[in-house]
């Protein structure tokens, strides 16, 4: 069986470099970030940035087959 570690680091390789910033630094840090410093640094728009974290929380939680809520 795969450690969690493992399982995380897979599931960053499959997103897409932008998605697995956001969840890196929203998540996966221990000073984690607010989303607002998040998509303003990234440059992007509050209404991109929320469906990018969304994408990227989604296919997260397949890969780690974990139940989630659209």
């Amino acid at each position: 069986m795969n450690s969690i570690s493992q399982l995380l680091d897979d599931g960053l390789n499959t997103l897409s470099a932008e998605e697995s910033i956001i969840i890196g630094r929203r998540y996966l840090v221990k000073n984690n970030d607010t989303d607002y410093q998040i998509y303003t640094e990234m440059h992007l728009g509050k209404t991109k940035y929320y469906k990018m974290k969304k994408r990227a929380v989604n296919k997260m939680g397949i890969l780690l087959n974990l139940e989630f809520y659209k």
